[in-house]
């Protein structure tokens, strides 16, 4: 038999006419609590629950202030929310915590700046996850977007980040190497950034741009396109070019 939480609509819909793994996924989607019976002994979250906890036991001193870092933290924050699983959560927010405190002067990752060529690339990369952890924390009630260390942000590496794609010599105190070419697939994560602060006191230009991403990532949820590759083909028209480059430095 297949397990509904109410008021879910057309999640419980479709999940009617799968399975009772696609109901509880379908579930989640909707934001339903936790709590859900079927979230309780589902052999998928519990496999996801002992994989995350596995994952970050490899953690050791020293690991943390990288990308590497941060992205496993990104799992054990989307696993302690869907299993409810308290330390995982946790895990994830001290993580977050941490990044913060990494952020020199200027809004960088020093780690991240030590890749050479790539440095402007992993700041960007680095940024991805941490955005998604304060998603994950704002949904359970925590403003991690406004938490600050020695006076700094994520908004201070989100910044540094758009003025340094814009403008690599913002790179050359950590490294002289050329900086290799940022894709616009990078910028994914940035969606939900600009889409909970917006883009305010950017050049008319920008907004257009922007509003003409939005248009396409509502266009795209109507006709069903889901996950990743709607975040990615939404951010076509916002990351690409000096314009959307400008978007991110002025708007972080």
């Amino acid at each position: 038999m297949v397990t509904s939480c109410p008021s879910l609509g057309r999640y419980n819909e479709w999940a009617g006419r799968t399975s009772p793994d696609a109901s509880c996924l379908a579930q989640l989607i909707g934001g339903a609590s936790p709590d859900c019976a079927c979230i309780t002994g589902n052999p998928e979250i519990t496999w996801l629950d002992a994989a995350a906890r596995k994952d970050i036991s490899f953690e050791k001193p020293g690991d943390s202030g990288n990308n590497h870092h941060y992205w496993r933290a990104l799992a054990a924050t989307a696993v302690g929310v869907t299993a409810s699983d308290d330390k995982l959560f946790r895990f994830g927010i001290q993580t977050y915590k941490q990044a913060i405190g990494e952020i020199d002067s200027s809004g960088a990752f020093p780690k991240e700046m030590a890749r050479h060529e790539n440095a402007t690339h992993y700041q960007g990369f680095a940024l991805e996850p941490l955005i998604l952890i304060a998603e994950f924390a704002t949904r359970q009630g925590i403003d991690l977007y406004g938490y600050h260390d020695h006076g700094r942000t994520l908004r201070d590496a989100i910044a540094f980040f758009g003025r340094a794609v814009d403008d690599p010599s913002l790179i050359k105190p950590y490294t002289t190497d050329t900086q290799s070419r940022v894709g616009s697939g990078e910028f994914a994560a940035f969606a939900f950034y600009t889409a909970r602060f917006g883009t305010e006191g950017s050049a008319n230009r920008d907004r257009q741009c922007a509003q003409e991403s939005n248009h396409s990532r509502a266009h795209r949820r109507q006709h069903h396109h889901h996950g990743s590759q709607v975040a990615a083909t939404a951010c076509a028209c916002h990351w690409t070019g000096q314009p959307i480059r400008r978007v991110l430095r002025e708007c972080a």
